[in-house]
């Protein structure tokens, strides 16, 4: 399947701007996460204001580099982040997963390149953000991209961006299920990212699990499968 060129706002991962500033979410398919027994992140993660300084030589994601395989941002865009609105990152303190919200069968490097161009487009010309939100995605084939560059704070949950490292897999998993490839990728990108900066796995949450900032996102089927991966050590 082709990448569209427009996220479908309303399937669950709408992603916030650098800072702030999303419609409020929609609890009502969602309530118990509310609940005294819902998992809650880490702590409320504030955000550090201050500009990065534009340079002629760009960060380098690779200045943080992680023993596993990841296929470089330069394989889908030539583009680097816009100036406007971007954050230094700082330490990695949590990890959030997503999803696109947009159903993908395609497993293929192309579809995969083209859907990360899609997204970005989305992110960049529509919402006005400085580069696509997320810091990596997970495609179908299990293949892991660098997105926006881990120097920066992504823009992929609302007020939660400092130190909050994005992942999105591809595709909808309110429709369809993550394939076992993408899944597995997911759990060496989390165990990874964990052991580099010491996160805690109570810092490892989902979109919707933030309060505040809850959406459907990652979708029920990626939900129960990142629930198991807390609660029986995959992470």
């Amino acid at each position: 399947m082709t990448a569209m060129a427009v996220l479908l706002p309303g399937r669950g991962c709408t992603s916030s701007p650098d800072i702030a500033t999303l419609p409020q979410p929609d609890f009502s398919r969602h309530q118990a996460a509310a609940s005294d027994n819902a998992f809650e992140p880490l702590a409320r993660l504030e955000p550090d204001l201050t500009p990065i300084v534009p340079t002629t030589v760009p960060p380098r994601a690779d200045a943080m580099p992680l023993n596993i395989n990841i296929i470089p941002r330069s394989r889908w865009t030539s583009s680097r982040p816009k100036q406007v609105s971007l954050y230094p990152m700082g330490v990695g303190r949590a990890i959030t997963i997503h999803h696109d919200a947009i159903p993908l069968n395609a497993a293929d490097e192309g579809a995969s390149r083209r859907r990360l161009q899609s997204i970005r487009r989305t992110h960049v010309q529509d919402n006005g953000w400085s580069d696509i939100g997320y810091h990596f995605a997970v495609d179908r084939a299990g293949r892991i991209w660098e997105a926006r560059p881990l120097l920066y704070q992504g823009a992929h949950v609302k007020n939660r961006n400092p130190g909050n490292i994005g992942i999105v897999l591809l595709g909808d998993f309110e429709t369809q299920s993550p394939t076992l490839a993408q899944v597995n990728a997911m759990t060496s990108l989390v165990r990874a990212l964990r052991s580099k900066f010491n996160i805690p796995l109570s810092a490892v949450a989902t979109h919707r699990e933030w309060p505040g900032a809850s959406t459907d996102c990652p979708g029920r089927r990626l939900q129960a499968i990142i629930d198991t991966a807390r609660s029986d050590g995959s992470f």
